[in-house]
């Protein structure tokens, strides 16, 4: 087993069971594959922020504001033009 070193420091879920990271999840697992990609483009281009964030607004490491669970759950993939 690999030894972590004194400066490692895990990643917690500190936000794992907030409600609105639980209703960001739920929304956007309810889109396909294909528009996952689409609502997680647009979401980063409208919120600002990089991939990265976005995985860790996901997963709980960072929080997800009420906003942010608001948009995703009314964002509709299928409105969006295709390229």
């Amino acid at each position: 087993m690999k030894k972590q070193g004194p400066g490692f420091r895990k990643k917690v879920n500190l936000f794992e069971y907030d409600p609105n990271r639980i209703a960001f999840e739920t929304a956007y697992k309810s889109f396909g594959r294909s528009h996952r990609q689409i609502a997680r483009q647009e979401f980063c281009k409208i919120h600002g922020i990089q991939e990265h964030t976005f995985r860790a607004k996901l997963c709980g490491v960072q929080k997800t504001y009420e906003r942010e669970a608001q948009w995703m759950q009314l964002f509709d993939p299928y409105t969006q033009a295709m390229a």
